[in-house]
């Protein structure tokens, strides 16, 4: 069993995630395009014109949250796309492995479902990985030292992320993955075909800028819940 996004919350996440380059299927719910025309004022003959993705993302853009939930996007954006068949079975062998972040008992606060089959699944691994900060001390410098928060996937600072950082050799590190029994990196450098992989996924593929997914949702962790005496 486990916690995992609903069917609404993986459309807010393909909208949020969707490039005018993409090729998606989408259907636009009863009155959703004539409450679009009707607020943004466009020529209806101009926008029956366009592309599905491109008249996805205008009706998005309007930002009436009322409007934009009756776009559903019925297929993945090429950025999931990738992160589905490329990037998380890598992440699944390399992190969420057993007595690893995949381990109800050793993940600690960062946790993965390691049997991310169904789309609800892999979509909650996708948006553990968006949202997952980590507040770390910092080196003394002429700024000063105190606490840092550094994210799992920097999409503005590619190889700040966490993703990036921890899954380099400790020699090669600027960020090292903290000392445990059976770690081993996901890259073998920083010239690794697979640490190029993923440094394009964040610094490329997905959209440059944190989206707002806009719901909550609480991550699941390892941490098994306190047992009375």
């Amino acid at each position: 069993m486990g916690n995992f996004l609903s069917a609404d919350q993986i459309n807010v996440i393909r909208q949020r995630e969707l490039r005018s380059d993409d090729t998606v299927r989408v259907r636009f719910n009863p009155g959703v395009v004539a409450a679009y025309l009707r607020e943004s004022g466009e020529d209806p003959a101009e926008f029956a014109s366009l592309d599905p993705t491109e008249q996805a993302l205008r009706v998005i853009g309007l930002g009436d949250p009322e409007v934009s939930a009756g776009v559903k996007i019925l297929s993945d954006p090429a950025a999931l796309e990738v992160f589905h068949r490329r990037i998380e079975p890598k992440i699944i062998v390399g992190c969420a492995a057993a007595r690893c972040h995949g381990d109800s008992e050793t993940a600690g606060d960062f946790f993965l479902y390691r049997d991310a089959v169904t789309t609800p699944q892999w979509y909650t691994n996708f948006y553990i990985l968006q949202q997952y900060r980590l507040k770390i001390e910092s080196q003394p410098s002429v700024w000063g030292s105190g606490p840092v928060e550094r994210r799992m996937v920097d999409r503005t600072h590619p190889r700040q992320s966490l993703l990036i950082q921890y899954g380099l050799p400790r020699a090669d590190a600027e960020l090292a993955h903290p000392p445990v029994n059976g770690w081993n990196p996901l890259y073998t450098g920083d010239q690794d075909e697979y640490y190029a992989e993923m440094m394009n996924w964040i610094g490329q593929s997905l959209i440059p800028l944190d989206p707002d997914f806009g719901f909550k949702f609480s991550l699941p962790t390892g941490v098994p819940p306190a047992t009375q005496p």
